[in-house]
């Protein structure tokens, strides 16, 4: 399909005008942005970022987190299994983007560097917001956001006047036994203490695509959900936060193993991540500082592989379990109505504790052998960072330092005791200039960096479809993003646009050796690469009247690795997408169109993965109607996905998406 064909029903939700009167609209509110950690109103931002609200997600047949991101402007999202999911962000994807919870780091120091399926486990009913920062985030946040920052943003109890208990329960089905979810919750709230407690559990059945793929075995899994979160308003300013999350998966398979390596045997089981954090705030009136911030995560990573190739006696039984720690403190100052000032302080550290056992069913006897991870390795950062906002007049400028510090520690039995410190400093400087009324003229220039983890420096093992050994000495991979763009904000129509270009340097390349094992070829890392990303991205929204709404995006990008004279690999092919909504009262009824061409640029390491077709990526078509309202305490969706079920699969997956099929959310709330 031509890009041109795209390009036509995203500019229509840009460039239409309404005729009916301003009375008779609802306003499209302005938002404030969490993400860029100066809690500034979205208009004035001076870099690119999306909002993914509950409206929004509604509109979404968001079986994960990762899932309920796509449409969204500047993300790609490729799923190397079912259950897994992994957003790319302008081009960079795993541990070169920042994911967050709250604020938290969910990266840790085994992210790995291509698709990851740790986003999943993240349960979505949690969430009530998401906010995507994209080209920048390292000053703000630290390592890894390269490509941007994804902050989830969980719901949280709200006080109420008078104590009141409150609840919903909440279940989901999809035909072909595609998936059964149940998930009660229940609140109490009062004038200075509320909680919520809720849990969940789902047997998500075997995926079926589209056309003539059919059922796609075995690719289904089971999971459990637990998450508490508590506030207590304390007084003269103090609020007091503490949560629980859990989320545990079994029998995840690896769907593309079996289908085109002939496993017996490729799963996780378990797979399980678990968090515990508390905030106390301090909220100055009337002061200079303004506010006073402190908080605490312990969270655990447990990942179980179990692995059989189809001619082998052997079963390889891997257990990577990771234990991190993680302190913030921030203050918040406002110098002047036109100043304000943030600076703070944080502390992370992970331990890695990795084995591997192999059972070889013939004789029954269990061979213990070096995990894939060095057991015992830790890797400590920590960071003081600065950030300065100055808004007078039609201008808005923002600046900020950070300096990041590691102590990476490793041991090997041949080689000992390994240290490692890369340490970095990173700048941004951005600035928004109002044209008019409602257009902002936006633009910056920040430099990111990823430091090397223990994935990066210790792998011994097969993954996905190549042998990797440690290498020892790696430094920080660097980027530099230039962006200018245009946002238009009024009652009824938000639009944005920006071009981009990041300069990535120092980039960790797997090399490959001359040697094999198992069958399979053996790649070290090395700092040797450069490339650059430059692309274009617009999104819009426009309200017509008080019951019509059209929504789009599109997203182009080109990468190209300079040292290499090749494409940059797993570029996600142009795409977009298109949403109209009409809504009476409590009732609304949509269409979604989610397209993208074909991707025939390819690396040798496209080229390379199984998963990717010889040739390259197909594009697609694909459309997706939805229907929900409201009657008395019970909220209701249908999803008829996929209505032409088209055969199709995202760039770089290692599984097709949902075929024709329907999908039925219900709330009940008490």
């Amino acid at each position: 399909m031509k890009k041109t064909i795209l390009f036509l029903p995203v500019f229509l939700s840009s460039l239409v005008r309404a005729d009916a009167q301003q009375d008779t609209i609802p306003t499209l509110q302005e938002v404030i942005v969490k993400t860029s950690r100066m809690n500034a109103n979205g208009k004035f931002i001076p870099f690119s970022y999306s909002i993914l609200d509950s409206s929004q997600m509604a509109r979404q047949n968001g079986r994960t987190v990762p899932e309920l991101l796509d449409g969204t402007a500047g993300v790609f999202i490729q799923k190397t299994s079912h259950g897994g999911g992994s957003p790319f962000v302008r081009g960079l994807t795993g541990n070169q983007n920042l994911i967050l919870i709250d604020g938290i780091r969910l990266n840790n120091a085994i992210f790995r560097f291509g698709p990851n399926q740790y986003a999943t486990l993240i349960d979505p009913l949690t969430v009530e917001r998401i906010e995507v920062i994209k080209g920048t985030g390292s000053v703000q946040y630290g390592s890894d956001a390269m490509g941007g920052v994804i902050n989830i943003i969980t719901r949280s109890p709200e006080f109420s006047s008078t104590p009141r208990w409150s609840g919903n329960v909440n279940l989901r089905l999809t035909s072909s036994a595609m998936e059964s979810s149940f998930r009660p919750q229940v609140n109490y709230s009062s004038s200075r203490f509320a909680f919520q407690v809720s849990g969940g559990y789902s047997d998500f059945g075997d995926l079926r695509g589209g056309d003539t793929t059919g059922f796609q075995r075995p690719s289904g899994y089971m999971q459990q959900t637990l998450e508490t979160k508590a506030k207590w308003d304390a007084g003269n300013g103090w609020l007091m936060t503490a949560g629980l999350q859990g989320v545990k998966q079994q029998m995840v398979p690896l769907f593309h193993k079996y289908r085109l390596e002939n496993f017996r045997q490729n799963f996780s089981d378990p797979l399980e991540r678990g968090m515990v954090h508390a905030q106390i705030q301090k909220d100055f009136r009337g002061k200079k500082i303004q506010q006073i911030t402190f908080q605490f995560a312990h969270q655990k990573l447990n990942e179980q592989r179990i692995t059989q190739s189809g001619n082998s006696s052997n079963i390889s039984f891997e257990n990577d379990q990771l234990k991190s720690f993680s302190l913030q403190s921030e203050a918040v100052w406002k110098l002047s109505p036109h100043w304000n000032i943030r600076t703070g302080i944080e502390w992370n550290q992970d331990k890695v504790f990795s084995k591997r056992n192999q059972l070889n069913t013939t004789t029954g006897t269990t061979v213990a052998r070096r995990g894939l991870y060095p057991d015992g390795a830790s890797f400590s950062h920590g960071a003081i960072y600065h950030l300065q906002q100055f808004q007078k007049g039609k201008w808005q400028l923002e600046g900020g330092l950070r300096y990041h510090w590691y102590h990476i520690r490793l041991e090997e039995t041949t080689l000992g005791k390994i240290l490692v410190r890369p340490n970095a400093l990173v700048y941004l400087l951005g600035g928004s200039f109002s044209l008019r009324e409602n257009w902002v003229l936006f633009g910056n220039l920040s430099s990111g960096y990823r430091a090397p983890n223990i994935d990066d420096m210790g792998t011994l093992g097969i993954i996905d479809f190549r042998y990797e050994v440690p290498s020892y000495g790696l430094q920080p991979e660097k980027t530099l993003n230039k962006e200018i763009g245009v946002r238009y904000q009024s009652g009824q129509w938000r639009w944005s646009g920006s071009f981009f270009h990041s300069s990535l340097f120092n980039l960790i390349n797997r090399v490959k050796t001359s040697e094999v094992i198992s069958g399979y070829n053996v790649y070290i890392k090395e700092n040797n690469e450069r490339a650059f990303i430059r692309g274009f991205e617009m999104e819009s929204r426009y309200q017509f009247n008080s019951h019509f709404s059209i929504q789009g995006m599109m997203t182009y990008l080109f990468g190209q690795n300079i040292t290499r004279n090749e494409p940059v690999r797993r570029i996600p092919p142009f795409n977009g997408m298109v949403n109209l909504n009409y809504r009476v009262s409590d009732f609304s009824i949509g269409l979604n169109w989610e397209t993208a061409t074909a991707q025939r640029r390819l690396a040798q390491g496209d080229k390379d993965d199984n998963r990717i077709p010889s040739g390259g990526t197909p594009g697609f078509n694909v459309f997706h109607l939805y229907a929900g309202g409201k009657w008395k305490q019970l909220q209701y969706q249908l999803f008829f996905n996929n209505l032409t079920n088209t055969d199709y699969r995202k760039h770089g997956s290692g599984i097709n998406g949902m075929g024709r099929s329907v999908s039925v959310a219900l709330r009940y709330g008490f």
